[in-house]
């Protein structure tokens, strides 16, 4: 069986992202977003269902052997409004999620990338 291109994954996330079938996890990153930006659930939403192929980075391995297959990173540049400066600044981002399962998508990180 061929293994789907980028696109067909991008696809099916979007999908699944689009019928809110997918969780972005409790991490300290990603919730460190959301305090320094003013980022609501809905604009997080919007983010992801406008990641395109060129901000497609690489895919590993997953390394947790509770999801077994592949997780795909993005970088995606967004303009968000920093609350303490109350100025909108541009922010990249670093987006991973894991293999789609059907059903489903986890979002592992979503938080600004600590490479720029």
């Amino acid at each position: 069986m061929k293994e789907p291109d980028i696109k067909q994954v991008l696809d099916k996330f979007k999908e699944l992202v689009a019928q809110d079938k997918y969780r972005i996890i409790e991490r300290d990153e990603n919730y460190l977003l959301m305090v320094d930006y003013d980022i609501s659930n809905e604009k997080r939403k919007q983010i992801l269902l406008n990641l395109t192929v060129d901000d497609f980075r690489r895919k590993d391995e997953s390394r947790n052997k509770n999801m077994p297959g592949y997780v795909y990173i993005f970088h995606k540049k967004v303009k968000l409004l920093q609350k303490y400066l109350n100025e909108m600044l541009d922010v990249n981002l670093y987006i991973k999620f894991s293999s789609i399962m059907e059903k489903y998508v986890i979002i592992i990180s979503f938080h600004e990338s600590l490479y720029g």
